[in-house]
């Protein structure tokens, strides 16, 4: 029996809060990073990887039609996406 639009929207809401909840675990370990100071080869990978984790989250968002973390999502991937192309200032 196929699943119904109500149904489908708990189900998909629930895998986001699991799939943000371990992205966040992943920022916040990428930002307390960055907090204490990196090297310059980690910082390169610190930003790549915080970039990726908010370019997921913005996807993930969008897929369930969180409009706002979607776009807090894309503010925050255009801000890494400038260090990522000119080195953190």
């Amino acid at each position: 029996m196929p699943m119904i639009g109500g149904d489908l929207k708990r189900r998909l809401l629930a895998a986001f809060r699991s799939e943000s909840s371990d992205r966040m675990r992943v920022l916040f370990a990428d930002f307390t990073r960055l907090e204490k100071g990196c090297e310059k080869d980690e910082l390169a990978k610190v930003i790549e990887s915080s970039y990726r984790e908010l370019h997921s989250l913005k996807g993930a968002a969008r897929a369930v039609g969180l409009s706002v973390v979607e776009e807090f999502c894309q503010t925050f991937e255009s801000f890494f996406s400038v260090l990522k192309k000119n080195g953190l200032v």
